[in-house]
């Protein structure tokens, strides 16, 4: 028998725990809002996130994950969230087409918009919160798939979309490769497998700059989705954003 008031306090305890972070999402929102956080400004920030902040944070997540050279339970991972990805991509992309009469390029976007969640800002925030630190690897290598994957897959058929796909492949699978998140994702699983199995040891002052970077993300990452946000407007195509 559910117990209505255990779930009540399960509920309190959660919302208690996402509460503060939603509140930085609106603090971001407000200094947009008050002209205390403008465009340019948030372009830095994001940049600062991306290329500075989330990398060593995922490094260390994935350096102290207890993955072996014999573990399947990665790949299995990354089969069970890329494949209903990918199908989710192609329903989208095909309702663009045919339920929306959209051409192939924003019929593309509007597919990589539908599974394109956002797992970099609020996901790597609120996922630790709510289920422990260790739910930064399965965050990490969500984010390295759609990357390596959904983004290479992105570029080529808008490279395609606008007949300039020659060697639009290579290009784009090469862009993603080199984009600081799958590289930290990837080098910190190799790293922490050299630590556990080949005697590695990460110095302490490197450890401590990699968590003093790392902890930043958050917060930051938090404070752009509101100021974001602040800055975009809908155009309330909302059949299109239901679909």
């Amino acid at each position: 028998m559910i117990d209505p008031s255990g779930l009540l306090s399960s509920f309190v305890a959660a919302l208690t725990a996402i509460a503060p972070f939603f509140v930085v999402v609106g603090i971001g929102w407000l200094a947009a809002k008050r002209g205390l956080f403008d465009e340019s400004g948030l372009s830095g920030l994001n940049s600062f996130i991306f290329n500075i902040a989330l990398p060593p944070l995922l490094f260390r997540a994935m350096a102290s994950a207890p993955i072996s050279g014999s573990d399947l339970s990665v790949l299995w991972y990354v089969a069970l969230y890329g494949a209903p990805t990918l199908i989710l991509y192609a329903l989208a992309y095909g309702s663009g087409r045919a339920g929306f009469g959209l051409d192939a390029a924003p019929a593309t976007l509007h597919a990589h918009l539908a599974v394109n969640g956002n797992a970099g800002f609020l996901g790597l925030a609120l996922a630790p919160a709510v289920l422990g630190p260790e739910a930064l690897v399965p965050m990490a290598l969500a984010l390295t798939f759609d990357i390596l994957v959904v983004m290479t897959l992105t570029s080529v058929l808008l490279a395609r979309a606008s007949s300039v796909g020659g060697g639009a492949g290579g290009g784009a699978l090469w862009r993603a490769l080199m984009n600081p998140i799958p590289i930290a994702a990837l080098g910190g699983a190799f790293w922490g497998l050299a630590e556990r199995e080949g005697g590695m040891v990460t110095p302490e002052v490197v450890g401590d700059l990699l968590d003093l970077l790392g902890q930043a993300a958050a917060p930051a990452a938090l404070f752009a989705v509101g100021a974001t946000l602040a800055h975009k407007r809908s155009d309330r195509r909302i059949g299109e954003i239901g679909s």
